[in-house]
């Protein structure tokens, strides 16, 4: 069984006021994923997948 992947997010801030973020790449590990956020020099976080894929998801009534 592997472990986890990880997303390598931008959070970009419009003139709007809105937030938007996305989704740079997805790497095997957190190590990975930040080191090649430093060396492409990308102010962006790392999380786990399953956190986004799963963000603000209601489960149906009965589970």
């Amino acid at each position: 069984m592997t472990g986890p992947l990880f997303a390598l997010v931008l959070t970009t801030y419009l003139t709007t006021g809105e937030v938007q973020e996305s989704v740079i790449d997805i790497f095997p590990t957190y190590t990975e994923c930040m080191k090649i956020a430093a060396q492409q020099k990308i102010e962006g976080s790392c999380y786990p997948v399953e956190k986004i894929i799963h963000q603000g998801e209601e489960k149906p009534a009965g589970y």
